[in-house]
């Protein structure tokens, strides 16, 4: 079992020891006193969570991190309509649809009409960043995950493969947009644009994910670290500090390290 699992990716090794993993409880309600002075509870939940100090990692290591546990970018899962997580909708003049395929990946999906069809996202994406979404040409029968970067780098279902062809994806002055030139409809689903570079090792995990992208900024938690569920739905924060590092005799200041804190929500 993993101790700690943020949108899939154990972050275990990376918790810095002996200070480890520290768990509060939030109370939802409050506690009063009556007018004789006993004490009453009018608790609705208890809400877990959880802080801790990551070990030194390479300055893109730890923005990559800081990035995702902050919740930054948006995620459309066109399980009914076509606006993200954080209520972005696509620009006007899009010819798709929101429909089901025939086997669907995770509900309903994004249709792209056939030869003509297209639609994009002002997501106002900088230099650097990461789109992930699933895709299928023939509908349903085989889904396949795409990750794409402005890296240029490519996986497909996980695997490196920066060769390729995804011409039918492009991002231009912040916004992507998906096109369809073929003689049949495409469907996309659980399409995810994030502003910035991801680690290299994250598409092994993202590319065969059984579930849903969590829907940014809330993220999904889950391993040995919160016995009491099998996950746990939260929201992150994450403070870098420098820390300067002596390697095979060279001194080093491109290192961080994370405080990181998940509240549940």
């Amino acid at each position: 079992m993993s101790f700690l699992l943020v949108t899939g990716l154990e972050l275990g090794d990376l918790i810095s020891e002996p200070a480890g993993v520290k768990e509060g409880r939030r109370e939802i309600g409050e506690t009063s006193a009556a007018y004789d002075g006993t004490l009453r509870k009018s608790r609705q939940s208890i809400k877990h969570d959880l802080e801790f100090e990551t070990t030194p990692m390479l300055s893109a290591t730890a923005l990559a991190l800081e990035s995702l546990i902050r919740g930054l970018g948006e995620v459309w899962s066109f399980d009914s309509d076509f606006y993200g997580s954080k209520g972005l909708g696509p620009t006007a003049g899009y010819v798709a649809t929101v429909a089901s395929p025939g086997t669907p990946k995770f509900g309903s999906a994004l249709s792209v009409t056939a030869t003509t069809g297209s639609i994009t996202y002002a997501a106002a994406l900088g230099s650097s960043w990461t789109a992930a979404f699933w895709r299928t040409a023939d509908n349903g029968v085989t889904w396949v995950h795409y990750i794409i970067t402005s890296a240029g780098t490519k996986w497909l279902n996980g695997v490196s493969n920066d060769a390729a062809v995804t011409t039918w994806f492009a991002v231009s002055s912040g916004s992507a947009t998906i096109t369809n030139a073929t003689g049949s409809a495409v469907f996309y689903d659980d399409l995810v644009l994030l502003p910035y570079l991801i680690v290299s090792t994250w598409p092994a995990v993202w590319g065969v994910a059984t579930s849903a992208f969590p829907l940014l900024p809330k993220l999904t938690i889950s391993g040995d670290a919160i016995p009491e569920a099998t996950s746990r739905t939260v929201m992150g924060e994450a403070t870098p500090s420098f820390r300067k590092l002596v390697v095979s005799g060279s001194l080093r200041t491109n290192a961080k390290v994370l405080s990181i804190s998940l509240a549940e929500v």
